[in-house]
């Protein structure tokens, strides 16, 4: 009983000491009022709203560019990719194109090689990967709605007959605008340019041959090759022209 008055008598003065220090109390908060809860202020919310606003803009900045940096990266590789491919393509058959001849519809032996300034058909030696292929392989490079196609075949690819026997196209290079082919030839002892390979010129095969390509963005590349065992003072067999055989 003692213990109850003792008791009952310091609870009086805890409720007193705390109606003194904090006001009036309801007697739901008696317990609790020493974690009396405190609310963000409008100044801590715009703080905070500011910072969290800066640090997005910050993130998303970081992601733009790291974003754009790929993209250029990666157009970059593809670039870099159809440079090799072309640049192989090239060196395997305008290093190794040789003169190879073809007997037409009247059964006068032509030369397969036709060159203009956008398309380019020619003979190339080959190594020999089987014993049902040959060592002679035949190409015709062409602009296809804005791709270069290279068409292969091991029989004769002839531009004065639309044959497609065996013949199995490639695209080299996507997004090109223009190509441009220029053939080498010799005259007086001087090497000129030539933007067609016309039938006077038929029966041998130049010197060497460029080809311009333009790609969509505005920029181009260039590549030059002498064809097999041409140069400046020699070529690839006797050079004449078609009226003299």
């Amino acid at each position: 009983m003692k213990y109850r008055q003792v008791s009952s008598y310091f609870e009086r003065i805890r409720v007193w000491g705390v109606l003194k220090v904090f006001g009036p109390v309801s007697k739901s908060r008696l317990g609790f009022v020493f974690k009396k809860k405190s609310n963000f202020t409008l100044l801590e919310m715009v703080l905070a709203i500011a910072i969290f606003a800066m640090m997005m803009l910050t993130i998303g900045t970081g992601m733009f560019s790291i974003q754009q940096t790929w993209s250029k990266m990666s157009k970059k590789n593809k670039m870099i990719n159809m440079y090799q491919i072309l640049d192989r393509v090239f060196d395997t058959t305008f290093r190794n194109c040789i003169p190879f001849t073809w007997a037409d519809d009247n059964f006068q032996q032509r030369s397969v090689f036709a060159g203009n300034n956008d398309e380019c058909v020619l003979a190339y030696s080959h190594r020999i990967t089987s014993t049902s292929g040959g060592g002679i392989r035949f190409l015709k490079l062409s602009l296809k709605n804005g791709n270069l196609i290279a068409a292969y075949s091991q029989f004769s690819i002839l531009y004065w007959n639309e044959n497609k026997i065996g013949i199995q196209e490639e695209v080299l290079a996507t997004g090109i605008k223009t190509i441009s082919f220029l053939y080498a030839s010799r005259e007086d002892n001087e090497i000129v340019w030539l933007d067609d390979w016309d039938e006077e010129n038929n029966q041998n095969i130049p010197l060497a041959i460029q080809v311009t390509v333009g790609w969509n963005d505005g920029t181009s590349e260039q590549w030059l090759r002498r064809t097999a065992g041409a140069g400046k003072f020699e070529s690839y067999g006797k050079r004449v022209n078609s009226n003299e055989i």
